[in-house]
């Protein structure tokens, strides 16, 4: 539970930045889980459906 709080507080630090890009948040989540992998297609949620 403690790798989850700090993994949540690190993202809200995250996310509460006025300049926060994609990146950022993609090293972060790839920090806490080796094993995510983000394929970048340069499409957002509503253009892939």
């Amino acid at each position: 539970m403690a790798a989850i709080k700090i993994m949540m507080e690190e993202l809200t630090a995250i996310l509460n930045k006025p300049a926060t890009d994609k990146k950022a948040i993609v090293q972060a989540m790839k920090s806490f889980m080796p094993n995510f992998e983000h394929i970048e297609t340069g499409k957002s949620l509503d253009q892939k459906m």
